[in-house]
């Protein structure tokens, strides 16, 4: 199959297959890549440059989890810095370095899928999901949830190699996968563990060694090596500065709390749909839809053992249900829908795998299959306990999705119409994807983006170089930041709230309280309240508030709270009392979603003149 001879016209094969693969991992970088350029530089926001925030900090001397909170493990911020070094502190580079990863994260993709679906399937998938990988309204394009799942692929491919027939070097795959696995942790925790576990699980259930080939103890020592030396690292570098101790707290203990209780997050995406009302439509849609496809391609060993009539009437009773909800949901909910659609599947499949391996061996193909769909699953999962459905979960399970579920219709006497209907599926989804980003690029708290093609202006902050905005989103940044250097003087230190990283950038002025960002999930309570004291006792030079919706208080403390008033009431309450004796800088309204307030520290009075005697 590997060698295949792939022709058209039926006479002389004119392209191999791995001709093929390299001209369809172009095409799967280049459309993605195509796609991107159409918006990187066209959007900002207040809650933009959070990575150039930390990584200046750490360039000044400070250390994470002992000089300022993070709320996730160091890798990004470290990676970060080093950019500043290099180039400085440009918002543009490391969107440009998030957008080459992109580029070749769509062609490994692809390249990993086509290992076990027909190239053109794998394209699809693969164009599809990164598409909607893209499309998160609060992705900055240098966002550590799209970082984990790079990483994370990359440790699935490596897990695929060890895995398959007759490869060799596989003591050097299972160092691979561990590294991968370990960058991955050091990246977002919940993605780096769920990754973690996953794949030396399956290598552990799945590697049978024959003859001279290495032996599982030795992979699993080297799985274990190469996850070791990235985590060993940062944390011998975390021991010397002093702060290993509270890293740990923070990143596995009480430094998650913000997230609400463990039961609550681990139930997050049942949670979410049935308790909250996030995506609810869709969710049951898309586990419908999943009940009625596995009724109709049920084998007839499969069990429970069900009458055909009773087989076929259950099945169009959920497919029933699936496009009712489906309707309810609406057109601009089809990336939920493909969202939920591929965690789903994905637990199916490799929850399948995991049984069919406790009845007995399985064959290459199906441990790649095995490999594939368990990736799937721990990278959607893990990233739905930070929320319920959001676009970084379609890397790689909403491409595995389509993939599988074009290979499953060469079971049924419906095959070009079923192929037909999810090909027109994933073109619509990525209609809508393109639309809905072009449309709004980027939008978060209170700060909605306008559409990309009124972002024509040049900025004249020297943090927005090679930066095309929209005229209004210029005016505020630059008399926002405006306001702020002229009631701070170099060095002295602003308060903004609730999440608005980008003001500390532009003004170049750093952060007054321990947790530089002060929000709902990020900001544990007894972090909130005792940054509420600090800036009661030691006033900040400006404050910079965005006032909150109340309904966005409600839903946020709902969310993680159990609707327990949150530490972030206490943060507000402080700004009132220091605002009374400050100074308004500046007011910016933004049509009815909450007013940006810029207060400045009052002037120290100037003591009277003495007369010469």
């Amino acid at each position: 199959m590997q060698h295949e001879k792939l022709s058209i016209t039926g006479g002389a094969p004119w392209l191999t297959r791995r001709r093929a693969l390299f001209l369809g991992a172009c095409a799967a970088a280049l459309l993605p890549l195509a796609y991107m350029l159409l918006w990187w530089n066209r959007f900002t926001g207040l809650s933009d440059g959070a990575f150039l925030m930390y990584g200046r900090q750490v360039l000044a001397g400070c250390v994470p989890y002992h000089d300022f909170h993070l709320p996730f493990p160091p890798l990004s911020v470290l990676k970060t810095a080093a950019l500043i070094e290099v180039f400085g502190s440009l918002l543009v580079v490391p969107r440009l370095l998030a957008v080459l990863e992109r580029t070749c994260l769509s062609a490994a993709l692809f390249c990993w899928l086509a290992s076990a679906f027909r190239l053109r399937d794998a394209l699809l998938g693969t164009v599809v999901a990164m598409i909607v990988f893209c499309g998160d309204f609060a992705d900055q394009l240098g966002s550590y949830h799209h970082d984990s799942v790079f990483l994370s692929v990359a440790a699935g491919i490596c897990a695929t190699w060890l895995l398959r027939q007759a490869p060799s070097r596989r003591r050097l795959a299972a160092l691979c996968c561990g590294l991968f696995c370990g960058l991955a942790m050091l990246t977002k925790q919940t993605t780096g563990a769920g990754i973690t576990l996953t794949l030396f699980a399956v290598i552990l259930l799945s590697y049978e060694p024959s003859g001279k080939e290495a032996s599982l103890a030795s992979v699993a020592a080297m799985f274990s090596a190469g996850w070791a030396l990235p985590i060993a690292a940062a944390g011998v570098w975390l021991f010397h500065a002093g702060a290993l101790a509270s890293a740990i707290g923070t990143i596995f203990g009480k430094g998650t709390s913000s997230k609400g209780p463990l039961a609550t997050v681990l139930m997050r995406p049942i949670r979410g749909p049935l308790l909250d009302g996030l995506h609810t439509e869709s969710w049951l849609a898309a586990l419908f839809l999943m009940a009625g496809a596995w009724l109709l391609l049920r084998g007839s060993e499969a069990r429970p053992r069900l009458a055909p009539v009773l087989s076929k009437a259950l099945a169009v009773a959920c497919l029933g249900v699936a496009a009712c909800e489906a309707y309810r949901a609406s057109l601009f909910d089809i990336e939920a829908f493909g969202i939920f659609l591929g965690l789903f599947l994905a637990f199916a499949v490799s929850a399948n795998y995991l049984l069919r391996r406790c009845i007995g061996p399985l064959d290459a193909s199906q441990k790649r299959m095995w490999v594939i769909s368990a990736t799937s699953f721990a990278v959607a999962y893990m990233l739905s306990l930070s929320w319920t459905v959001y676009q970084p979960m379609a890397v790689p399970s909403l491409a595995f999705l389509i993939c599988f579920a074009l290979a499953q219709t060469d079971r049924t006497r419906l095959r070009s119409w079923l192929r037909l209907g999810i090909t027109a599926g994933a073109l619509v989804t990525i209609l809508m994807a393109v639309f809905l980003k072009l449309a709004q690029p980027y939008g978060w708290v209170s700060w909605m983006e306008p559409p990309v093609w009124n972002a024509t202006a040049v900025p004249h902050l020297p943090e927005l170089r090679g930066m095309r905005l929209s005229p209004a989103t210029i005016d505020t940044l630059e008399t926002a930041t405006a306001a702020i250097r002229s009631a701070c003087a170099p060095g002295e230190r602003l308060f903004a709230y609730p999440y608005a990283p980008l003001l500390h950038v532009l003004s170049d002025r750093p952060p007054a309280t321990f947790s530089y960002l002060p929000w709902f999930d990020v900001t544990p309570d007894y972090v909130a309240e005792r940054d509420a004291g600090l800036l009661l006792g030691r006033p900040p030079c400006a404050i910079a508030y965005l006032e909150l919706l109340p309904e966005i208080t409600a839903a946020s403390e709902r969310l993680y709270r159990g609707r327990a008033d949150s530490g972030q009431r206490v943060l507000v309450r402080a700004i009132g009392t220091l605002a009374k004796s400050y100074r308004v800088l500046f007011v910016r309204e933004f049509s009815g979603l909450g007013t940006l307030t810029i207060y400045g520290r009052p002037a120290a009075p100037t003591p009277p003149a003495t007369q010469s005697p």
